[in-house]
C-alpha cells in the first residue's frame, strides 16, 4: 500500500520519479514488396530495434512479397512512401544445402564423403542423435558450397558461350529499383553503380543510367546420360567417350579430387 502511495504521489513523499513511458503511436503503410527492416530503418533515420518492435510478427525481420500492413511511428509514413522505391528490394538468402533421398546400404559416412562434407555437418543441420540410424527414403539436408543438380539419363542441352559487352542506355521508370533493372538485363546492381558513378541506390524517374549487358554466342553441345559401374574413374569416362578430361569434370560439377560412385548419372558427349 505505501508503495502505492508513492507512485500516485511521489512528490508529496520527496521523490522525482520519471515520466512513465506510453508507448509510439504508430500509423499503417501498405507494402507490397520485401525489404529488410535495417535497410529500413536507415532510409529512415529510424532505429532497427523500433521497427523490430512494431512488427514482431515478420519472420527474417522483413515485409513478405505481397502487400502488408507495415506499422510506422506516427509521422514517418509519408516519408516511407517516398521513399518506398528507393528502398531496394530484398531478397532472403539461397539455403547453403541440398536434398539427398536416402538409398538402400547408404550411411551417413558414405553421404558425406559423396558431398565432400562431414557427417557430424550433416546430422547437426537434421538435427540427427544417432549417426548410424538412417531409414531408406529419407530426405536429408546435405551442406554444400556447391549448387548441385540432379541429372537425368535423358540428353540434355549444354551451352558454351563467348560473352560480348554492351552497353545500353536505359530510362528510369516508376516503380523502378537498382535491383529490378539489374535483374531484367541480366547484370549486377554493383555493375550499374560502378558503370553510372551512383554512391548510392537512389535513382529518380526519368533518369538515364547505362546498363552493361552482355551478348551471347552460344555453341549446342549434345550429351547424353552415362551411369557409373564399378571400377569407374572420371579420367576412365573422359577417355571412354573422347572427352577432355577438364571439360568432363567441368560439365558435371566435379574436382579433380571428386568420388564418383556406382549408379551415380554423369553427362558425357553423345555420339
Amino acid at each position: 500500500m505505501a508503495v502505492l502511495h508513492i507512485l500516485n504521489d511521489p512528490k508529496t513523499y520527496g521523490f522525482n520519479l520519471p515520466p512513465v513511458d506510453k508507448g509510439i503511436e504508430t500509423e499503417v503503410v501498405t507494402i507490397d514488396k520485401q525489404v529488410h527492416l535495417k535497410t529500413m530503418a536507415k532510409y529512415l533515420g529510424l532505429s532497427f530495434n523500433v521497427l523490430k518492435g512494431l512488427n514482431p510478427e515478420l519472420r527474417r525481420y522483413s515485409t513478405p512479397d505481397k502487400p502488408y500492413a507495415f506499422k510506422i511511428p506516427i509521422g514517418k509514413g509519408a516519408i516511407l512512401l517516398a521513399k518506398l522505391n528507393e528502398i531496394p528490394v530484398w531478397r532472403p538468402p539461397i539455403p547453403s544445402y541440398v536434398t539427398h533421398k536416402v538409398r538402400k546400404g547408404e550411411s551417413l559416412s558414405v553421404i558425406a564423403r559423396r558431398y565432400r562434407t562431414s557427417v557430424r555437418s550433416i546430422m547437426a543441420l537434421n538435427r540427427l542423435k544417432n549417426s548410424r540410424y538412417i531409414k531408406t527414403g529419407w530426405r536429408l539436408k546435405i551442406p554444400s558450397r556447391k549448387k548441385y543438380s540432379s541429372l537425368k539419363k535423358a540428353s540434355l542441352p549444354v551451352y558454351r558461350s563467348k560473352e560480348k559487352k554492351k552497353i545500353i542506355k536505359y530510362n528510369v521508370r516508376k516503380g523502378d529499383s537498382l535491383w529490378k533493372i539489374a535483374k531484367r538485363h541480366r547484370t549486377t546492381t554493383k555493375a550499374i553503380q560502378s558503370l553510372n558513378n551512383l554512391d548510392h541506390g537512389s535513382l529518380q524517374i526519368g533518369q538515364t543510367l547505362l546498363i552493361p549487358t552482355y551478348l551471347a554466342a552460344f555453341k549446342k553441345i549434345k550429351t547424353k546420360g552415362y551411369t557409373v559401374s564399378k571400377g569407374d574413374s572420371p579420367y576412365f569416362i573422359a577417355q571412354k567417350h573422347q572427352i577432355n578430361l577438364s571439360k568432363f569434370l567441368k560439365l558435371n560439377n566435379l574436382t579433380p579430387r571428386s568420388t564418383i560412385f556406382p549408379g551415380q548419372v554423369l553427362l558425357v558427349r553423345a555420339e
